[in-house]
């Protein structure tokens, strides 16, 4: 029976070969964008979701009033919003804050690089999210100032050595810009994986912005330059902890409120 079906689908084919084939074109041209339509949505849908604490991360988002008319909504903020809300509820896990510092310019001896992306981040950047270390600490890497964790690519570029060997380069040092101050290569990450919504090929710890007099860059409520990131505990829902942020029906004044990581695409900065 089936080999008779076969037999009359050829005939018809063969008698018919303009319109069949116009009729195969279609259906490959349809299976073909079902594939890309396919493989695009599921691409999109895997940002961040490489993190083991996807699930609990929430970015903190700004809403500014005036004049009890809001008048922008974005992800800048103070320095002090991520560390000062961590004390305040007991809901959040753990913090972590970050800056985008714009291109590395970095000079080595007497070579010098430029164009890789460097994001300023504290010393729970690497807790937070599941970046994988190859080499260093990822809890005291950027704990202290002149720091700078690197991407395999990255070092291997910098430091003249094969990927294999990337851990070679911990603890050499490169000057960043006109800085005087060397920075130390505290740790190597594997390259960062094209669904993360961050981006970057340096981080350099968030204590070099306010070593000296620049403290306002740890406790200002004025700075707007700054991203905060939150981890709740297991079991919270963010809209509970929503709720208790004061000022959140306020006189028309500023209001901050949470807003899941995984509602965010690519890219982060530039907003």
């Amino acid at each position: 029976m089936i080999r008779n079906y076969i037999k009359i689908a050829l005939r018809n084919i063969l008698k018919n070969k303009i319109f069949s084939a116009i009729n195969v074109f279609g259906l490959g041209i349809g299976l073909a964008a079902c594939l890309l339509i396919f493989q695009f949505v599921t691409f999109q849908l895997s940002f961040d979701t490489f993190n083991e604490k996807f699930e609990r991360t929430y970015r903190v988002t700004n809403d500014r009033f005036q004049h009890g008319k809001l008048i922008q909504h974005g992800t800048i903020m103070y320095p002090t919003i991520g560390p000062t809300m961590a004390k305040d509820y007991p809901e959040i896990e753990e913090y972590t804050r970050m800056m985008p510092g714009g291109e590395l310019n970095v000079k080595i001896d007497d070579r010098n690089y430029r164009g890789e992306e460097v994001i300023f981040a504290d010393e729970h950047m690497l807790s937070v999210f599941s970046y994988p270390v190859l080499a260093g600490d990822q809890l005291t890497a950027l704990k202290d100032p002149h720091t700078i964790a690197l991407t395999e690519e990255t070092a291997s570029k910098y430091f003249k050595v094969p990927l294999a060997n990337v851990a070679e380069a911990i603890n050499k040092t490169l000057y960043w810009g006109l800085d005087e101050q060397p920075y130390k290569v505290t740790a190597i990450l594997k390259n960062i994986p094209e669904n993360s919504h961050l981006q970057f090929d340096a981080l350099v710890s968030y204590s070099s912005l306010y070593e000296g007099e620049n403290k306002g860059a740890d406790n200002s409520w004025t700075w707007s330059d700054m991203r905060h990131y939150l981890v709740l505990r297991p079991g919270i829902d963010y809209k509970t902890l929503e709720a208790k942020f004061p000022g959140r029906q306020s006189f028309g004044q500023r209001g901050e409120v949470l807003s899941p990581v995984a509602e965010r695409g690519p890219p982060l900065f530039g907003l």
